[in-house]
């Protein structure tokens, strides 16, 4: 889709400077000709809000997942993720009410369903 379109959607679950890194990513991928595959699995594990900051903490199944070449749309073997990773995700929320997506990082601290 095009950029200002893909903008105003993620702009619905994103902050503005997560939407820009989004779209940069988007960029690289599609001109390495990838494209995301599969799909992860959350299991939520400890949420803690503070005014307007919410802080997540997943253990996160990504191992069907990966990426896949955007010209066969076929697996790239060797991207394939791991199976459960701890990941923490940080919420703003927003002058309208609604939480958005600031920030995510994995951890480096493994973990088990």
């Amino acid at each position: 889709m095009p950029r200002e379109e893909a903008r105003r959607l993620l702009s619905q679950y994103e902050t503005e400077d997560q939407v820009e890194g989004e779209l940069k990513g988007i960029a690289r991928y599609q001109a390495m000709h990838r494209e995301g595959w599969g799909e992860v699995v959350v299991h939520v594990q400890k949420v803690t809000v503070t005014g307007d900051i919410a802080t997540l903490f997943d253990c996160m199944d990504a191992s069907h997942s990966g990426e896949a070449d955007s010209r066969t749309h076929k697996l790239i073997p060797s991207t394939r993720s791991a199976p459960y990773f701890s990941v923490e995700a940080t919420m703003r929320r927003g002058a309208d009410g609604r939480w958005r997506l600031a920030q995510t990082k994995a951890l480096e601290t493994p973990c088990k369903r």
